[in-house]
C-alpha cells in the first residue's frame, strides 16, 4: 500500500495497520488500516524565520549572505582536514615489518620483522584507532615467525644429517 509520510510527504510502501519508517526523513508513523491508497498529505512550509537583532556583530551583513546578522558559522574543528593522525595515517613500523617479513632470505630480517611488528602493534593500539597498519604488522610478524621457524628446522635437520 502506498502511504505518504505526514512529516515530509514522501511516498512509502507499507502494510495496512503496521508501523513504517519513512525512507527519506526516517520519521516513524502508522499506516492506515483502510485499503487503497492513502491521500497525500499537504506539506505545510514552516513560517518565515524572523531575524533576531544583532548582538555584538559590527558592520553590515554580506550582500549575498542568507544570514541577515552576518553569521559566519562555527570555527573549524580540525576534524576531517586530511592532515595528521586524524586522517588514519599508516604506522611506518608496520610497513617496515611487512617488508622485512617478505625479505625472509636476508639474514636477521625475520627477527627484525617480528620485533618491528610487535612494536607497531603496540603503537597502533595506543592511538585508539587513529593509526592504521595493524594488518601490515600482523603479516610481518607471521612471515617473520614462519621464516624463523623454517630456518631453525633447516639447521636442526642439517645438524642431524651430519651426525649420522
Amino acid at each position: 500500500m502506498k502511504v505518504f509520510c505526514p512529516n515530509c510527504g514522501t511516498g512509502n510502501d507499507g502494510m495496512p495497520g503496521g508501523r513504517l519508517t519513512c525512507k527519506a526523513c526516517t520519521a516513524s508513523f502508522e499506516v492506515p488500516r483502510e485499503g487503497g491508497v492513502a491521500p497525500q498529505p499537504q506539506v505545510v512550509s514552516p513560517p518565515p524565520v524572523r531575524p533576531e537583532p544583532s548582538r555584538g556583530v559590527t558592520g553590515p551583513p554580506a550582500a549575498n549572505s542568507p544570514f541577515p546578522t552576518g553569521y559566519v558559522g562555527p570555527p573549524p574543528s580540525g576534524f576531517g582536514s586530511g592532515s595528521g593522525l586524524a586522517s588514519g595515517q599508516t604506522n611506518t613500523l608496520a610497513i617496515v615489518s611487512m617488508v622485512l617479513g617478505i625479505l625472509c632470505c636476508v639474514p636477521f630480517a625475520s627477527l627484525g620483522a617480528i620485533i618491528t611488528g610487535v612494536i607497531a602493534q603496540n603503537q597502533i593500539n595506543a592511538t585508539n584507532g587513529q593509526q592504521k597498519g595493524k594488518e601490515f604488522a600482523l603479516v610481518g610478524i607471521i612471515l617473520g615467525a614462519s621464516s624463523l621457524l623454517l630456518t631453525i628446522a633447516s639447521l636442526i635437520f642439517n645438524v642431524l644429517g651430519r651426525i649420522r
